[in-house]
C-alpha cells in the first residue's frame, strides 16, 4: 500500500498545478476531465479489490 500513499501524493501535487482549461481539453473522444475519472474509478475497484483480498488472508 505504500506504493499507492507514494503515488496518490505525487498525483495530487502534479494536478494542483492544472486550471479548468487543461481539464476540458481533448484527448482523442474525450476530455482531460472524463479521462481522469475514468482513472479514480478504477483506482477506486481495484483498492476494494485489495482490501477484499487483504481481510481473506488474515
Amino acid at each position: 500500500m505504500d506504493i499507492y500513499d507514494k503515488v496518490r501524493a505525487k498525483t495530487k501535487k502534479l494536478l494542483k498545478n492544472k486550471d479548468d482549461a487543461w481539464f476540458k481539453k481533448a484527448i482523442g473522444n474525450m476530455s482531460i476531465h472524463c479521462a481522469w475519472f475514468h482513472v479514480m474509478e478504477h483506482q477506486a475497484n481495484h483498492m476494494g479489490q485489495l482490501a477484499l483480498i487483504t481481510k481473506r488472508i488474515k
